[in-house]
């Protein structure tokens, strides 16, 4: 995959990699395996977390069985890294400094290190996964694996991806038993690969071969029968000469170099597409549909001077017709490069002026209309990293569970504490209930919030990490204004995509209507679909809050309190209708939050609807 490269961010270029994959292959879930991915799975199944349990009982993570085995030109193997951490594993210079891996030794046997240099890496890992079915099987759900740290790999090649891929082809094949032993697995997983090639100077002392000397001939023995001359055969065409397959031109259509030049062709030919997958897919088409056409009609152009196939190429649905261009370049895919000729297309007709579509006002250009400032507000650059924002989903996600939501409220006051504390878990909470808090704790632990976390079904003991000012801001209640701002955009792109609807959306936008501070308003959450304009507040503390103020600003921003809807996390259902029967505008929790959310949009659009007819 061709993606952008951006220095110093993994986690930004392994986002990139996925989705430069995603482009191509949208409906594959692609899984990064490796300790800096945003996937809690990936990171439990990178070769330095993934455990493997030998046969004296011990458990240690395969990255560093698999460096422990190892067998050197000038030594090894270092089974004493065993008894280190990963990271100490990965700088000892012995493994850098003792010459080339000629085999591996592990639990008494030897193994080899060619002609199939990545099979005992990948039979530990699939026997890792073996050991573990729960975790195998969650890895199944995945059809593609990647490895952004293997392309900086300079000796040792072997990727967790390569061997997560291959222990999902053998499951689905049904071929475990084959780990029983490393000759068994080779032979399954290594059928019909390539062996290394020798060195060229080990080539060179290959023997010449010898002419087989003729046997004699034994007594009684028929004649040899007289050679029967063989009629010329017809001269193959040359192979200049011989046009590429559409099986070969497909593989070269699915090329990652050739995406660009799927969507551009998609675009100038005017195929139908909502994405940039569906332009490769809609690309890639029209240049397989106008090959085959061009080998049944017989209209390819050869010219072998120039190393050059020419194609008509046309879209007969718009008459869109240009011509497609192969040309030998032996380091693109199948030896051929893909180009065409630009062609402009025959200009469209004027729309009449009855059916232009209506132009709407942004939530932006409405509160200016209202005489409004718009001094500050988060763009899309300004979010934190895609980690904590699914960190914050999930939170949102999880606090329909009012067990999850009474872990979070009472995080939420011991903010002050600098000791650590614990919930326990209601006695009548269930088995699913307890299992969500506390994989909930364990997330909000991966990525740094608690300075200790110990959970179990029973009990959870934590500290959080209050001394940092973003892990206070995010407990606080930053991870629902994240939460908020995702669920309505999830809607928003449904408007969008389902009923051609014109939307916009801004978060956490300052307002100010005159040069004073004290003037100055905030709105978490403001958008507009066909020009009616919405606001919502998120609010993760019942405490302390004046409804009165929100009834106010609707009045300032002459909104219709029906079009704020206020989001508390520490409410309950009943609390919400409690809070609703005495101020005009919508409550929810975030159980209930997309539902009103829905139903505030809907019952707005039929109004106006209703009022324009």
């Amino acid at each position: 995959m061709t993606f952008p490269w951006s220095n110093g961010s993994k986690h930004q270029n392994i986002q990139a990699v996925l989705d430069t994959f995603h482009d191509v292959y949208p409906e594959m879930p692609v899984l990064e395996v490796s300790l800096a991915s945003a996937q809690p799975e990936g990171v439990g199944v990178a070769a330095m977390k993934l455990p493997l349990r030998l046969a004296d009982g011990k458990e240690l993570p395969v990255g560093v069985v698999y460096q422990g085995s190892k067998v050197f030109e000038n030594g090894g193997p270092y089974t004493d890294l065993w008894q280190l951490s990963h990271q100490k594993v990965q700088k000892d210079p012995r493994l850098h400094q003792s010459g080339r891996c000629i085999g591996y030794r592990l639990e008494g046997m030897d193994y080899p290190a060619e002609p199939h240099p990545y099979a005992f890496f990948n039979w530990l890992y699939c026997r890792a996964l073996a050991q573990d079915p729960d975790r195998g099987q969650e890895l199944l759900r995945y059809g593609a694996f990647s490895d952004l740290d293997l392309g900086s790999a300079k000796t040792d090649r072997n990727s967790p991806a390569r061997a997560a891929a291959v222990y999902g082809g053998i499951k689905a094949a049904g071929r475990l038993d084959c780990l029983a032993s490393y000759e068994a697995f080779v032979a399954v997983t290594c059928e019909g690969a390539e062996p290394v090639s020798p060195e060229p100077e080990a080539a060179a002392l290959l023997p010449e071969p010898q002419e087989t000397p003729e046997p004699p001939l034994q007594e009684n023995a028929p004649a040899p029968e007289t050679p029967v001359p063989e009629t010329t055969a017809p001269e193959a065409a040359p192979e200049d000469r011989v046009p590429p397959a559409p099986e070969q031109i497909e593989e070269i259509c699915r090329a990652p170099k050739a995406k660009s030049l799927m969507i551009s062709l998609a675009k100038n030919a005017a195929c139908p597409a909502n994405s940039a997958a569906g332009a490769v897919r809609a690309g890639r088409g029209l240049v397989l549909t106008s090959y085959r056409k061009a080998l049944e009609e017989n209209t390819l152009v050869i010219n072998p001077e120039k190393n050059k196939i020419v194609f008509p190429l046309e879209n007969p649905d718009n008459g869109f017709s240009t011509t497609g261009q192969l040309t030998r370049c032996p380091t693109f895919v199948q030896g051929w490069k893909l180009s065409y000729q630009p062609c402009e297309l025959p200009p469209e007709p004027a729309v009449p002026a009855e059916q232009k579509p209506p132009v709407y006002p942004t939530a932006e250009e409405y509160l200016v209309s209202r005489g409004y400032t718009i001094t500050q507000q988060v763009q899309t650059r300004d979010l934190p990293p895609l980690a904590v924002q699914k960190l914050a989903w999930d939170t949102g996600r999880a606090l329909a569970d009012p067990v999850a939501a009474a872990f979070l409220q009472f995080i939420r006051s011991h903010l002050q504490f600098h000791d650590s504390f614990t919930f326990r878990m209601p006695k009548d909470a269930s088995q699913d209930s307890r299992e969500l808090v506390v994989e909930l704790a364990q997330s909000w632990d991966h990525l740094g919030l608690f300075a200790v976390c110990s959970a179990s079904p029973l009990r959870i003991i934590c500290k959080l990490a209050s001394e940092n000012e973003a892990v206070r801001n995010f407990a606080s209640g930053h991870w629902l204004e994240l939460y908020v701002v995702h669920c309505v955009q999830q809607l928003l792109d449904r408007y969008r995509t389902q009923q051609n609807a014109v939307v916009s959306l801004c978060s956490n936008v300052i307002l100010s209507d005159s040069p004073e501070v004290s003037s100055a308003h905030e709105l978490d959450v403001a958008f507009s679909v066909n020009g009616a304009f919405f606001w919502i507040e998120a609010k993760s503390s019942s405490r302390n809050i004046d409804y009165g103020k929100y009834a106010d600003l609707c009045n300032k921003l002459q909104v219709s309190p029906d079009r704020l809807l206020l989001v508390n996390s520490d409410l309950t259902e009943e609390d919400c209708r409690g809070v609703a029967y005495f101020w005009p505008y919508r409550v929810a929790n975030c159980a209930t939050m997309t539902e009103k959310l829905e139903e505030m949009i809907r019952s707005t659009l039929q109004n106006d609807g209703a009022a324009e007819s």
